[in-house]
């Protein structure tokens, strides 16, 4: 009898150190400067919840009315991990935060997402998207983020990782140039 309680206690623990322990994640879009509609939020969060489902990285976006005195750097980084966003073992995705006393903006991208969005691709998601913000166009400035991000991991993963603007200006000039 002592033999069997002791495999099932064994078994048991077993099981329970093998389960994972994972802080609660958040929705992959937090307006906590309540900058859009109700109605806004649910197309939005339906949106970036299809996207990060397709690229299996997470898309986020985190709006706040301050950063407290922090950076945003140490902001992004600490939100990102603190409430577990990433998708797989690498935890795969992208976040763009928004504060607004400070009107600062930074993305960060990991894992994948990272090979994908890097600091060149994050300065040009940044142009494209800066100019909305500073209009007041959130919801616009949002759904260019996140067609953005969906451009550049599509593109890594199927195996066009350069820039095709980029690419065709340089070879007109060097066109022009012979």
């Amino acid at each position: 009898m002592k033999r069997v309680f002791s495999l099932i206690l064994t078994l048991v623990l077993c099981l329970c150190l093998t389960m994972q322990v994972s802080a609660a994640q958040l929705p992959r879009l937090v307006d906590s400067a309540n900058l859009l509609t109700d109605e806004q939020r649910a197309e939005l969060l339906d949106r970036l919840d299809r996207v990060s489902e397709e690229l299996q990285a997470d898309v986020v976006i985190v709006t706040m009315a301050s950063l407290g005195g922090y950076s945003a750097d140490a902001v992004i980084e600490a939100f990102y991990d603190e409430y577990s966003y990433g998708h797989g073992p690498d935890r795969d995705g992208v976040m763009l935060l928004l504060a607004m006393e400070e009107r600062d903006w930074r993305i960060l991208s990991n894992g994948f997402a990272a090979t994908a969005i890097t600091l060149g691709e994050i300065d040009e998601i940044g142009e494209h998207i800066v100019e909305e913000l500073s209009d007041g166009e959130y919801m616009e400035a949002f759904m260019e983020f996140i067609s953005l991000c969906s451009y550049e991991i599509e593109g890594e993963r199927n195996g066009f990782p350069f820039n095709f603007g980029l690419s065709l200006v340089v070879s007109l000039a060097i066109g022009f140039a012979a």
